[in-house]
């Protein structure tokens, strides 16, 4: 009997709680797609077009700055963490060049609205922490909150270039500077106000014409009355003087009536 306990035991309640165990099933749980090439849109949020201009700024990146690029955009992260899902598919997909470790994987979940940035060990130095939270902050999260998914992509591809360092940035290229997030921050923030103020000026036409027709159905139904009463013989109307007499007795007799 105890022989059987423990064989049950082993085969069936054991298994059970290491699988239940956190952690113990989440990449098994995680459908990662296969390797299909340098931009894999799941999601389906970009264009053909823009498909094909983000991969000649991806070709452009490891052809100048020696980056080997790699943007994910899944359909879902599959019930897990971004964290996790980002480095199983860094870990299945194996980019970059062997002995180098110049991977670089930008992964951009738009049902989730979440994003996260793998960077192998040969471009640590370039891409730090702190740099690639900030593109994350101030570039891809407000264009990802505006829907702009395609242009926040090539706007961090951009920057990828830069943080590169093989070429010297023009102007105030460089994350450091802050400038130019600001000044996309601050487009974006144009760009609501102006589509705030439409929406204002569209409720407020919208406004005008109810009240419009609110009148005009309070004149039509003010004459409706008036009519009915004189027909009725309750008022009387003097067309060349404009009066209105509710009752017989009180309107002031005319030239050529009794």
């Amino acid at each position: 009997m105890d022989s059987i306990l423990l064989r049950l035991a082993f085969s069936f309640v054991i298994p059970s709680l290491l699988t239940g165990m956190p952690g113990a099933h989440a990449s098994s749980g995680t459908n990662i797609p296969a390797f299909q090439g340098d931009l894999l849109d799941e999601a389906q949020v970009l264009s053909s077009s823009q498909e094909e201009e983000l991969r000649k700024e991806i070709a452009r990146l490891r052809t100048q700055d020696d980056v080997w690029l790699a943007v994910h955009l899944p359909a879902k992260i599959q019930g897990t963490t971004i964290e996790s899902f980002a480095n199983d598919v860094f870990q299945k997909w194996k980019l970059g060049e062997k002995g180098k470790d110049n991977d670089l994987l930008l992964i951009v979940a738009p049902n989730e609205r979440k994003m996260r940035i793998e960077v192998g060990y040969g471009l640590e130095e370039l891409f730090t922490d702190s740099q690639t939270k900030r593109l994350q902050e101030t570039i891809l999260k407000p264009y990802m909150k505006s829907g702009r998914y395609f242009e926040g992509i090539q706007e961090a591809i951009r920057q990828f270039s830069v943080m590169a360092a093989k070429h010297e940035p023009s102007g105030t290229d460089t994350l450091q500077d802050q400038e130019n997030p600001s000044k996309i921050l601050a487009e974006l923030r144009e760009e609501r106000v102006r589509s705030s103020n439409k929406k204002e000026e569209e409720t407020a036409l919208y406004n005008l014409l109810f009240w419009l027709l609110c009148l005009l159905y309070f004149f039509g139904f003010v004459i409706s009355v008036i009519r009915k009463l004189a027909w009725h013989g309750k008022i009387h109307v003097f067309g060349d003087s404009n009066l209105i007499c509710l009752y017989q007795s009180s309107c002031p007799r005319r030239m050529g009536m009794a």
